[in-house]
């Protein structure tokens, strides 16, 4: 299902600003999607002084929703999600069609194999867009406890090929944020890219007095 490593961050709080809480984004393109919504996937309201780890692994999985994406808007999935993986044509695609109600399962053989890239296909059955019914689709990451959550959605409809990066760029925020809540990709993209330096798996920030992300180059 993927690299099974975890990637850890962490994240310490030195602002005096009171009330804040800490969110991991995920930017990743989703093709033939009307606009991109990243999702607060993991967050943690932190005090002045403290830390959290956040972690995860690279297990994905797609999921969709009967709902419009919008920004400020909670992303709600519909039905399990589809675990997916990049290394197999059994595995590296979904398809999504509509009889009475959504149905989303593998298309084995569905794609050819393309390292790095996930696919969900919709059908000609599948309805049009509107803000209120959708349909949207979302990839999906594994916390480090294994839990597969939803980390950025797009809008979709009939007769799609949404394909789905699995090399996504992560960026923190700080303030009044809420898991599960659709933000702007130019709002997520002002907040501070992490970086994982050499190759390691491993990344510390903080957010210092000055309300300004700095590296934390502590051990660890």
């Amino acid at each position: 299902m993927g690299d099974t490593e975890t990637f850890s961050l962490k994240v310490t709080n030195r602002s005096d600003n009171p009330d804040l809480t800490f969110g991991l984004y995920t930017v990743a393109p989703i093709a033939d999607a009307h606009g991109r919504f990243p999702i607060a996937w993991q967050a943690q309201p932190l005090n002045k002084g403290n830390s959290i780890t956040f972690s995860w692994k690279l297990e994905f999985a797609l999921l969709f929703s009967a709902q419009g994406s919008k920004s400020g808007a909670t992303w709600v999935e519909q039905g399990d999600p589809v675990v997916v993986s990049d290394g197999s044509s059994a595995t590296n695609t979904t398809q999504l069609s509509f009889d009475r109600d959504y149905n989303l399962n593998l298309l084995p053989s569905g794609r050819p194999v393309v390292p790095g890239e996930v696919f969900m296909e919709t059908t000609s059955t599948v309805p049009h867009w509107s803000q209120d019914k959708g349909p949207s689709v979302a990839l999906a990451i594994a916390t480090g406890d294994g839990k597969l959550v939803p980390a950025i959605a797009g809008n979709s409809g009939p007769n799609l090929t949404h394909k789905f990066d699995l090399h996504p760029t992560y960026y923190l925020r700080a303030g009044d944020i809420t898991v599960g809540v659709m933000a702007d990709l130019d709002t997520v993209t002002d907040g501070q890219k992490v970086v994982f330096a050499g190759g390691s798996r491993y990344a510390a920030y903080i957010f210092n007095e000055d309300n300004e992300w700095v590296p934390d180059t502590s051990p660890h």
